[in-house]
């Protein structure tokens, strides 16, 4: 698998620290996208039928 795409889906300022730094670090190093629910609220993924697909996000208005 080559994933172009990571969300992970975290609470603000929660107290497990999470995500982790190193797997942050790890999905940077690999050129994953990554969305994450505490920055970017609520996330939206639409995928078409030519294998194509887009992320829209609460934080960009939708």
């Amino acid at each position: 698998m080559r994933p172009q795409l990571a969300v992970i889906s975290v609470g603000r300022v929660n107290r497990y620290g999470h995500p982790a730094p190193l797997v942050l670090a790890r999905l940077a190093a690999r050129g994953i996208q990554v969305r994450r629910t505490d920055r970017d609220g609520t996330l939206v993924i639409e995928a078409a039928r030519d294998g194509s697909w887009r992320v829209r996000s609460g934080a960009e208005g939708f």
